[in-house]
């Protein structure tokens, strides 16, 4: 891995472990916040160069490039079709849309209130209304 300055033990783990999947957890945050720390951690700029410079290695490394994913994609595909298995050219067509960023993948959240915060959100829409 380059060197990268400046990062905690837990960031770095989190760079390591954010090309796997899972990063905050596999780097010591605790299940319940992972989320909220992954956020964090990847809104600091340094965390994010160190990710990008893990990544660039990685790509490097085995030889990844867009083109040739998008290549085999396209070979997948065909035999696929050609298999009479749509499903499977159909996984690679949306693979390949992923790839090229054309996926955006949605996150829903659900956030559980107390009494006293469901109470003052219902005032301050009262208030609203009230206006």
């Amino acid at each position: 891995m380059p060197k990268v300055h400046n990062l905690t033990p837990k960031q770095m783990t989190f760079v390591e472990e954010y090309c796997l999947d899972q990063a905050a957890i596999r780097a010591g945050y605790s299940a319940k916040t992972a989320q909220v720390q992954s956020s964090r951690l990847f809104s600091k700029a340094m965390v994010q160069r160190a990710i990008e410079a893990r990544l660039d290695e990685h790509r490097v490394r085995c030889d990844v490039t867009i083109d040739k994913l998008t290549d085999e994609l396209d070979v997948i595909r065909l035999m696929a079709m050609e298999a009479l298995n749509p499903s499977a050219g159909v996984a690679a067509i949306m693979a390949k849309a992923k790839l090229h960023g054309l996926l955006v993948k949605k996150v829903e959240q659900r956030v559980e209130l107390s009494v006293g915060e469901r109470i003052a959100a219902a005032q301050k829409r009262l208030r609203l209304v009230a206006r």
